[in-house]
């Protein structure tokens, strides 16, 4: 980041503070429900074949919170992201 600012964090997202994550597969939590989104790009998980979406991402346990691994990689140490193997 070299100091410049970062399009990602012009969205507060202290409320992902402290959480724990671990990586995933996607999947559809009800009928309704297609596909969720990073939580700082908003890049889209989605099922394998949907275009433009990764199948795999870090989420939490109750699967409520998405984060792609560039942006968990990014900023994991700022907002003390926790992995859970």
């Amino acid at each position: 980041m070299s100091g410049q600012s970062d399009w990602r964090l012009d969205t507060p997202h202290d409320e992902l503070r402290g959480l724990a994550f671990s990586w995933q597969r996607w999947g559809n939590p009800d009928g309704d429900w297609d596909h969720d989104h990073c939580e700082f790009c908003w890049t889209k998980f989605g099922p394998p074949g949907m275009s433009d979406s990764q199948p795999s991402g870090y989420a939490t346990v109750d699967r409520s919170v998405w984060v792609c691994k560039t942006c968990f990689d990014d900023f994991r140490e700022q907002f003390d992201l926790l992995e859970l193997k």
